[in-house]
């Protein structure tokens, strides 16, 4: 199942999975491993691996690794979406068989199935605002910022296998 989610601002959403209850970035119970970059966005920003929290805010914030501020000025101020988090859950029954058996094998269908849909996601969806002589219009980029984050359990510590994949904009 897929649910998606706008993220309001980068300071909660920075917060939301780094420091309450500890329970996004505290990867060591939950799932067993860190957070990741992906996407051809992610790649070419020299993003590659675990996911370090300032980079995390910078990017929600719109600024680039180069320091470059992103966003549509308005009234003096810079405005900047942050993105979305789009959440990715096996069903219960996977979830239980995972948390049983402990088969690796699991965890790596249900990656490669998530991988597989944001690369479609990626490839026909990926789309940005484009500002030309005051004019707006959608411009297909093929390529997506995300940081992947790996839980095996639900907040109530159930099984519920899921990856939250968060879209910068």
């Amino acid at each position: 199942m897929l649910s998606t989610k706008a993220i309001g601002s980068a300071t909660q959403a920075s917060h939301y999975f780094f420091n309450r209850d500890d329970y996004y970035s505290k990867e060591g119970e939950l799932y067993e491993r860190p957070s990741e970059w992906y996407g051809k966005g992610a790649e070419s920003l020299g993003l590659k691996g675990t996911v370090d929290k300032k980079e995390f805010f910078e990017l929600l914030a719109g600024k680039l690794p180069n320091g470059e501020q992103i966003g549509l000025m308005k009234n003096g101020t810079i405005k900047h979406r942050s993105g979305f988090d789009l959440t990715f859950s096996a069903p219960k029954s996977w979830s239980l068989a995972n948390y049983e058996t402990k088969d690796p094998i699991f965890d790596k269908i249900f990656e490669q199935s998530v991988k597989y849909t944001l690369d479609l996601i990626e490839r026909d969806c990926a789309m940005a605002n484009i500002y030309k002589n005051k004019e707006q219009h959608m411009e297909k980029t093929g390529n997506i910022i995300a940081s992947l984050h790996f839980h095996r359990l639900s907040r109530e510590l159930e099984p519920n296998d899921h990856i939250h994949s968060v879209i910068k904009n």
